[in-house]
């Protein structure tokens, strides 16, 4: 069921439900103010009658008896009896209802009827002023019924008018749904609230920045996937050159070093893949991170076993400096590994060979500091800012790369909630990764 038709529902219901009401309370209100007024004209007319009766006498006069039937609108009947109890005037002969034994209002049953009376009593003579109770109600009914019928006709045509105000009243919901509707991937701009209800503006605002998010995504993922098609067109185009040269080999040597070159180019195919799986995997907009308590100290020994190998190939001395006790941060241990990685491997990639590289934990207040410092020719300063840019490698540089690498650390740090600093080797060559890491205090 729409909003609107729930509405006129709860509309009709109500509306219904208060005609009701209104209606009873008219009903009662109004019957009991005809009833007053009847009871108000039987007295007068005894009052009038009985002025005439004394300014007449009783004595002189004969009995007069009218023709006229009972049953006319507002009629009753008027007798005046003598005091010895003789009826000397009525208003209908036909019917002898006796005289009643009381004084004022009253009720009485005759010729099974119940009849509403009033009685005065002067010096000469009683008035008795009597009239059918049924009679009586169907005048009250008659008159409570005219005022009833506008009350009750203006139901319906109040319902039709709230049925149009509502149509017209969401005319706004049906401007937003027709702007949301036009929406698609290649236009993604926020909806306008100049127009948009009071009521439903935070509905708005929420998707509107829904909107924004959806379409930094998309733009990111764009530019993504440029830059990864981009990327990967070279090697692409050196593996299919080294496969060329490999068919074109004449003797054993030309196809073992075309062979050797087409397996370095597919190893730094499968390197580069694999970055763009990771950094994509550490996106934003991949989803939250599942944060749990990691023992930082402990990950930076067992990452640091893993690259002993690689540094032990070019002769570096790979050092680390544990923190005398256990540091913990909340994070998702498999994106700290990478992020560890990716630093150590730059690391022992830029260090020549008998150089060193220090890794290191501690602990400072509220944070957690990983520093990855290596002594080799290090990162100028101008290039200092843009080494976290995708795809992005220093200039004069002699080792090959994907220019992902740091891109990833980027991403992962800011995920955890991270700050990175990069400096030079204490005034020496070399270079100094500093990441400092919100402490997990439970």
């Amino acid at each position: 069921m729409s909003l609107r038709l729930k509405l006129l529902f709860w509309i009709t219901l109500v509306l219904s439900f208060g005609t009701l009401v209104l209606a009873t309370l008219i009903y009662k209100i109004s019957e009991e103010e005809l009833n007053d007024m009847l009871d108000e004209t039987m007295q007068q007319v005894a009052y009038v009658v009985a002025g005439q009766q004394e300014m007449l006498g009783t004595e002189t006069k004969k009995p007069h008896f009218e023709q006229h039937e009972l049953g006319e609108d507002g009629d009753f009947l008027i007798q005046v009896w003598t005091e010895k109890g003789e009826l000397i005037f009525t208003t209908h002969k036909d019917i002898s209802i006796p005289l009643i034994d009381d004084t004022g209002f009253g009720y009485t049953d005759y010729d099974h009827e119940r009849w509403r009376y009033y009685i005065k009593k002067t010096k000469s003579s009683t008035i008795q002023i009597i009239g059918p109770v049924d009679e009586r109600d169907e005048d009250v009914e008659e008159n409570v019924w005219t005022f009833l019928r506008p009350v009750l006709m203006q139901l319906p045509l109040v319902l039709i008018l709230s049925y149009f105000v509502l149509w017209r009243g969401f005319k706004p919901l049906r401007s937003v749904n027709e702007a949301i509707a036009q929406k698609d991937s290649a236009n993604l701009s926020p909806i306008g609230m100049e127009k948009v209800p009071k009521e439903i503006r935070s509905v708005v605002g929420s998707l509107n920045q829904l909107l924004q998010r959806l379409d930094e995504a998309l733009k990111v993922q764009r530019q993504f996937t440029a830059d990864a098609a981009h990327e990967l067109r070279t090697p692409l185009a050196a593996i299919q050159i080294h496969i060329d040269n490999l068919e074109r080999s004449e003797n054993e040597a030309e196809r073992k070093e075309s062979l050797e070159k087409l397996k370095a180019a597919v190893k730094r195919s499968t390197h580069m893949v694999q970055n763009l799986l990771a950094l994509a995997r550490e996106q934003p907009e991949a989803g939250e991170m599942l944060a749990q308590k990691v023992d930082m100290s402990r990950l930076v020994e067992s990452m640091a076993e893993e690259y002993f190998p690689f540094a032990k190939e070019k002769n570096i001395r790979l050092t680390v400096l544990p923190e005398d006790r256990d540091v913990f941060i909340k994070g998702e241990e498999q994106s700290l590994r990478i992020l560890i990685g990716n630093l150590l491997h730059n690391a022992i990639t830029y260090t020549p060979e008998n150089g060193k590289v220090d890794i290191g934990v501690v602990l400072d207040k509220q944070f957690v500091v990983l520093s990855v410092t290596d002594d080799g020719t290090g990162i100028a300063e101008p290039d200092r800012a843009r080494i976290f840019d995708r795809f992005y490698r220093v200039l004069g540089t002699k080792t090959t790369g994907s220019g992902l690498g740091l891109s990833i650390v980027k991403a992962i740090a800011d995920k955890h909630g991270a700050k990175i600093t990069v400096r030079g080797n204490n005034g020496e060559k070399g270079t100094r990764f500093t990441l400092s890491f919100p402490v997990c205090n439970d």
